[in-house]
């Protein structure tokens, strides 16, 4: 199924107009991305500034599972840690890490606010090195996509009909028909676990590490 097919479904079953239902279809299209983390690419998160720990990345990215900067004396992999706390205990030696690793973390903090400014990536240690792409392998929310693209939906077509209800259920509250819209939202809800536990099965990265406290474990 490409785009406009499901637009033109939600326009002939809720009769709405077609920018409503672009409108209805992306917002359903974000909201399945972020929430099981399953659109996936290598993006470019950046530049590093020597000294600096904190970066500010878009708020498109979900979720960043892996990070990797290419240096002058060679490519550093930063693995993911629990928290911001977690990588400030690692930070101040009052924790140590179960599993592999060669020293260089990051944690993805989800923006906050509404600020482009505001640093949610951090690496430590911090980078000595200025310029240097920050490369990750992110979870992402689509762009938005416009009628008579073409563009094929991000998801499996198993996925499709949940989307579609997604859509419905969104449109049928809207029509104060909020029982209908009830089951709909319902089914939307088990599509997005069915995607969620489909890209947990297929990744076998290091997206985050347990973390052993000093002195307590």
């Amino acid at each position: 199924m490409v785009f406009e097919d499901l637009v033109d479904r939600l326009v002939s079953l809720h009769d709405c107009a077609q920018a409503r239902a672009v409108a209805v279809a992306n917002e359903r299209i974000a909201r399945m991305a972020e929430e099981s983390k399953a659109v996936r690419a290598t993006v470019n998160l950046g530049t590093t500034v020597s000294g600096q720990t904190g970066y500010a990345v878009t708020d498109e990215i979900a979720q960043v599972f892996r990070v990797k900067a290419a240096y002058t004396a060679g490519t550093v992999l930063y693995e993911g840690t629990e928290s911001r706390d977690a990588l400030e205990d690692l930070q101040l030696g009052l924790a140590a890490v179960t599993g592999c690793g060669d020293g260089h973390w990051f944690v993805f903090d989800p923006d906050a606010d509404d600020s482009a400014a505001t640093a949610n990536l951090f690496l430590w240690p911090a980078p000595e090195e200025s310029g240097v792409t920050i490369t990750g392998r992110c979870a992402v929310i689509p762009e938005a996509l416009t009628y008579s693209s073409g563009t094929s939906l991000p998801f499996p077509r198993s996925l499709h009909d949940d989307l579609l209800a997604g859509c419905r259920a969104s449109l049928l509250g809207e029509e104060s028909r909020q029982d209908e819209a009830a089951s709909y939202e319902l089914q939307f809800a088990a599509g997005v676990k069915k995607l969620e536990r489909r890209e947990k099965a297929r990744a076998a990265g290091s997206d985050r590490h347990r973390l052993r406290h000093v002195g307590y474990d």
